[in-house]
């Protein structure tokens, strides 16, 4: 028997008709004639889910009316707003008649029956472009603002009629005319309280609308609840005088004990220790439960990352004690991303990072990253903890090797540092700290001095960079600026091999310029002075210029001196500065032309050297995550180590 049942089944299935995908019949059984402004794809896609019906269905006609219709919403939001469209089934095809009739545009507004309020005003809600399309459906909804900002002005009995349209001969033109009964305006004369001392609420001499009395009622409990009233109980009412549009707000209230702490209990941290939650509680057993400690609790918890869900809720266990419960849902902390790109030095290059915002269940984050490329590879990992000093203070600790091909030597480096990042404002922030660099310089290409021979050298010592950033974004800037200033000092007595002082100081500024244009400059200067008794820096304790984020004439570090064998050796002072203007030409496509100028010094605190020039223009196309960057540069001016007077870069991310 279960086999026969088995085969009926499976033969219903393959009897029943299929809802293919429109795409798929497309191709001469659906036909459109008649329409000349308006696309046959456009059509189509409007009314794509009736054609599947349609189809799906034995070509039943009530589909294809369907299908009719929408097309004619369709024209109608194309301003064709006489557009009709009929239809003709054949033997092997479905025709659609479209009539598209003119398209219309909005000629005047005229609002009749306004007398308090300013007709100019009102008229913003159907402030639209020049001879805007003629819809319905947006004048309707202007309408309805109208409505609204008359209730929200106490008209509490206003009526706003329908909009009625006046056509022009050819019917190209609408008129629209919109009739208001604006009635009497209601406004609260007095606030009365039944149960509870009265509470200045502000209303008095306000206009009234139908949420005063929820808003009223809704401010009363709230400050109740302040005084740690959890379970006070609170209704208002409208008394509203007819006559003369004076209103009344009645609150009762029920503020019931002040409520007491008994237990906190968690649930929902599977991951998450419970006293790391407990400690973002600020509410102590036998307290009373004021909102805002309550309110205090969950921003606290949000604010960790930790949590995607907070809930609490009060379960009370007599008169004037309660129990907390907080409910809680956990984010996703751990995270594998992998990464394949291009650049233009390091050419091919990848990465695999794993992330857990929650390490050990104490919401510490933990991050590591190896990364490798034609030119190298490296491997970090660093831990912050934003809960051991203040809330404004993250403390950070992270180390790793790395090994890089330069142009004119090797470096490998094994690094380490202990900061504070500082929060002064949604503007400002400092990092400050310790670091250590152990380096060696190997494979040095061309000639250098016997105090500049190949070895791990170290660097150790004390650094801070403070930062204003009030870019609109970090990725794709078009208005703000970034300013970094930092200095750093090393010394043998903090673990280093050298001493020298370091200062950094940039500046970068973004302005749009029309809808599609934003324009972009700025400058970085960097120096380092040497304090014992050498004349220069290791070969890699010093700055370069050139390539795709710098001085893009050049490819990677030629700006800038040189030795005899015209191989680049840095120096101890680099400036340079750059112009940008990109402008959008079509999507997410965009075109930049650039002018960069740098200078490398072998002295600190010293620019009088040759600079290197850059003039140039790119290709910009916008990721979600940041720009693919072509740039193609010519230098006018000195080549230092450079072969050419072209570059052409490829990469991703902006150069500044």
């Amino acid at each position: 028997m279960r086999a026969v049942l088995l085969v009926v089944l499976v033969a219903a299935c393959a009897a029943a008709p299929k809802s293919p995908d429109t795409r798929e019949v497309e191709e001469g059984a659906i036909e459109l004639v008649g329409n000349e402004r308006v696309s046959s794809s456009e059509l189509k896609d409007s009314a794509k889910r009736e054609l599947r019906a349609f189809f799906g269905h034995d070509r039943r006609p009530a589909d294809a009316s369907d299908a009719a219709y929408s097309m004619e919403l369709h024209l109608r939001e194309e301003g064709h707003a006489q557009g009709t469209v009929s239809f003709r089934i054949e033997e092997d095809r479905v025709v659609f008649e479209v009539h598209e009739g003119p398209r219309a545009e909005i000629g005047s507004v005229v609002l009749t029956g306004v007398r308090v309020m300013r007709v100019e005003e009102l008229l913003e809600y159907f402030d639209y472009p020049d001879r805007p399309l003629f819809r319905f459906r947006e004048v309707e909804a202007g309408a309805r603002n109208v409505e609204h900002h008359y209730l929200l002005e106490g008209h509490y009995r206003v009526k706003v009629g329908t909009p009625e349209v006046h056509w022009n001969e050819d019917r190209t033109v609408a008129d629209l005319t919109i009739a208001i009964e604006e009635g009497l305006r209601y406004e609260i004369q007095a606030v009365e309280f039944e149960g509870v001392d009265p509470i200045d609420l502000d209303l008095v001499g306000k206009p009234f609308h139908v949420r005063r009395p929820a808003l009223a009622a809704a401010s009363v409990r709230r400050q109740l609840r302040d005084q740690g009233r959890q379970f006070a109980k609170v209704k208002a009412e409208a008394i509203i005088d007819e006559e003369t549009g004076a209103v009344t707000i009645l609150i009762v209230a029920e503020p019931g004990p002040e409520v007491r702490l008994g237990k906190v209990t968690i649930q929902g941290n599977d991951r998450t220790k419970t006293r790391f939650v407990r400690k973002r509680i600020p509410i102590e057993e036998g307290s009373v439960l004021t909102q805002d400690l309550l309110d205090r609790a969950a921003d606290n918890l949000y604010r960790t990352q930790v949590f995607s869900s907070v809930r609490s809720r009060l379960q009370p266990t007599a008169n004037d004690i309660a129990d907390l419960v907080i409910q809680l849902k956990e984010a996703k902390a751990r995270s594998v991303d992998f990464e394949l790109g291009w650049g233009a030095y390091e050419r091919l290059r990848g990465a695999v990072r794993y992330r857990d915002g929650n390490i050990f269940g104490w919401g510490r984050r933990f991050r590591t990253d190896l990364t490798a490329s034609t030119r190298g590879y490296g491997v970090e990992a660093r831990i912050e903890d934003p809960y051991l000093l203040s809330e404004r203070d993250t403390v950070q600790l992270g180390g790793g090797y790395r090994f890089r091909e330069e142009p004119s030597f090797d470096r490998s480096e094994v690094f380490f540092d202990l900061s504070v990042r500082h929060v002064f404002s949604d503007l400002w922030t400092m990092r400050y700290g310790y670091a250590f660099r152990n380096q060696k310089a190997s494979d040095i290409k061309g000639a250098i001095a016997p105090a500049e021979q190949a070895g791990f050298v170290s660097s150790a010592g004390l650094f801070a960079t403070l930062q204003r950033d009030s870019r609109d974004s970090v990725l794709n800037p078009s208005e703000g600026s970034l300013m970094v200033f930092g200095a750093a000092f090393s010394a043998p007595f903090l673990g280093a091999d050298l001493e020298f002082v370091g200062l950094d100081a940039s500046w970068w500024w973004y302005r749009r310029i029309g809808p599609r244009h934003v324009l972009g400059w700025g400058f970085r200067a960097r120096t380092k002075e040497n304090l014992d008794e050498s004349l220069t820096l290791p070969i890699q304790e010093r700055l370069f210029l050139g390539g795709p984020t710098t001085v893009r004439s050049f490819f990677q570090d030629q700006l800038g001196p040189t030795n005899i064998s015209k191989e680049p050796i840095g120096g101890l002072t680099s400036v340079y500065g750059s112009v940008e203007l990109r402008s959008r030409v079509w999507g997410d496509l965009h075109t930049a032309f650039f002018l960069d100028v740098g200078e490398v010094n072998a002295g600190s605190f010293s620019l009088d050297g040759e600079p290197g020039y850059g003039i140039g223009a790119g290709l910009r196309y916008m990721l979600p995550v940041g720009p693919l960057r072509l740039d193609v540069a010519y230098n006018p001016g000195d080549l230092f180590a450079s072969s050419s007077r072209w570059a052409v870069h490829f990469a991703f991310g902006f150069s500044f």
